[in-house]
């Protein structure tokens, strides 16, 4: 059975923007966090220690 474009098209674009939305929602928190120990290294201790003094605040 062949498929229509526009339903493909619709397919392909829903697909992408749940995988996207899920990469950020996953790496964002990560990468607040690194980029935290990373400007004040002397502030937290460890990955534990910054998330739950991010989180805290």
């Amino acid at each position: 059975m062949k498929s229509n474009p526009a339903i493909q098209a619709a397919i392909d674009l829903t697909a992408g923007a749940a995988g996207g939305t899920a990469c950020v929602l996953t790496g964002q928190p990560f990468d607040t966090m690194k980029v935290k120990m990373q400007t004040f290294p002397d502030l937290y201790r460890g990955l534990t220690d910054c998330c739950l003094k991010t989180y805290s605040q």
